[in-house]
């Protein structure tokens, strides 16, 4: 990731990005990453009765929406350049 103009980063898919998008985006994956861990963790048990298996699909469909976070975040700079045109 080479930096290229001021305040921003491009990376060689052709992203721009500034500081406070490479911050979300870290957050993102680090909270993505961290869903897949309890996700493994909680398929060890039951809790209140309810199947590990659904437990498991909640936490598969929380990654999801952090999933579609990361890709709001990496879409945010396009809408910004056709905004700017």
């Amino acid at each position: 990731m080479a930096k290229s103009e001021k305040g921003f980063w491009r990376t060689r898919f052709g992203f721009k990005y500034d500081a406070f998008q490479l911050i979300l985006t870290a957050v993102v994956v680090f909270i993505s990453l961290l869903g897949f861990y309890y996700a493994y963790q909680i398929t060890q048990y039951t809790f209140m009765g309810v199947s590990n298996f659904l437990i498991f699909v909640g936490a598969v469909n929380f990654i999801m929406l952090e999933v579609l976070l990361l890709m709001a975040v990496l879409l945010y700079d396009i809408r910004k350049k056709v905004v700017e045109k």
